[in-house]
Order: structure tokens, then sequence, then C-alpha cells
């Protein structure tokens, strides 16, 4: 193998390659983000995290992309007051679901190159956050219902949802709890949506999440 730019390339080939070509990060702003305070049992018309895959059977480029999500990870910003636990209903629909609210996270790539043809593929995927109101379901599916913390969170509590396997273990230390929950492996198929609903009882204040959802894209055209 070669090297360039910091960047492994196969042999006779360039980056269009590699996994990390495909790779995105989506994160929203560090002080976190307003969700619903008292979301105290599931709503289908509530979350507090959305992706939709924008790609579309008209597609002009006849393109057929899927999102396969590998990690959300949830930090708390604030106590998310009386709560006696959280849980996260994750569920797939065949349309768009988001409405209204909230904060769209903007993807962007882990690769780079030097070449000054070289050109980042443009996400498919459209992402929101925070305090979301969703349009009603339409083939939803509940894939997961996991059980995130059966205490009130505090300020830098993480919690991570790993998409079919996970990376290290939870930790339990002062001041900060680290939670770490896999979850089924997950495809975002064309025009499908996937939308996490957070829900604790007893809740009366939002733990404000800062987001990181790292997910691939594949079957881009080449650029």
């Amino acid at each position: 193998m070669t090297q360039r730019s910091g960047m492994f390339h196969l042999p006779g080939g360039d980056m269009n390659a590699s996994y990390v070509r495909n790779t995105f990060v989506a994160l929203s702003a560090e002080a976190g983000l307003a969700s619903l305070d008292a979301a105290t049992t599931y709503s289908a018309t509530a979350a507090c995290f959305n992706c939709w895959n924008q790609t579309r059977a008209a597609d002009t480029s006849n393109q057929n992309v899927i999102i396969i999500p590998r990690l959300l990870r949830l930090t708390a910003k604030a106590v998310n007051t009386t709560a006696s636990d959280m849980r996260f209903h994750i569920v797939l629909d065949n349309t768009n679901r988001y409405s209204s609210g909230g904060t769209e996270l903007t993807p962007v790539t882990t690769s780079d190159d030097e070449p000054t043809a070289f050109v980042d593929y443009t996400p498919k995927a459209k992402i929101y956050a925070g305090e979301l109101t969703l349009a009603a379901a339409s083939a939803a599916k509940i894939i997961a219902r996991v059980l995130a913390s059966v205490t009130i969170l505090a300020a830098n509590d993480v919690i991570e949802l790993w998409f079919g396997t996970p990376q290290g273990g939870s930790m339990d230390g002062t001041g900060q709890t680290r939670t770490v929950i896999t979850v089924a492996p997950v495809v975002i198929g064309r025009n499908q949506n996937m939308s996490v609903h957070e829900v604790a009882t007893a809740q009366a204040a939002d733990p404000k999440f800062q987001y990181e959802f790292w997910y691939e894209e594949h079957n881009h055209s080449r650029v």
C-alpha cells in the first residue's frame, strides 16, 4: 500500500476504494440542544433525532445510496430533573418523517485528499436533532427499545448507541457515567427514515444532549 496526505490508498487505485471515503460525521453544538422537557411516554410524532435518506427512486443520477448508522453518541449537558429512568425507541419508516423543530446537523466526510479535482461526496442523509415534531407514521416498525439509565443523568454523562458492534465498555466514574448500548444493525435505504424517541418516567427537564452521529453512505457515483 502507498500513502499520500496521511491517507492509505490501495495499489493502482485511489481513495474511492476506501471505506473512509464513505464515512460521515454529523455534530451538534457542544452546548447541547433542547428536547422535549416532559417526554414521559412514547409518542410516534415526537422525537429527539431523525435521519432521512434523500435518495429517491426518481433520482436523475439513478443512485441507490444506502445509509449505515454506526454510532449515535449523546452527551448530557444538563440534569433531566426527577427522571427515574431513560429509554430510547428507534423506529424505521418508508418515508420522510421530519416535520418541524430542532436543529439540522450538517454531515461532513472524514476524508480529504491533495488533488485539486478531489470533491467530497454530497451527503444523502438529512439529519435533525433536538425537540422534533414528526409526521404521522406510514409503515413504521420499532427496531429497538433500550433502557439507557435508571437514574437521572448528570451533566457530561454519555450514552452511546452502537449499531451492530460496540466499541469499548460502559464506565461508572466520579462525576461521569458512560453507558454503551448495542442495537441491531440498521440499513436506511432510499427514501427511508430512522427516528429516535426519548422517554423518561417523571422527567421534568430535558438533558440537552450534544449529538454525534457517525455513519456510512455507500453506492455514491464515483467522483
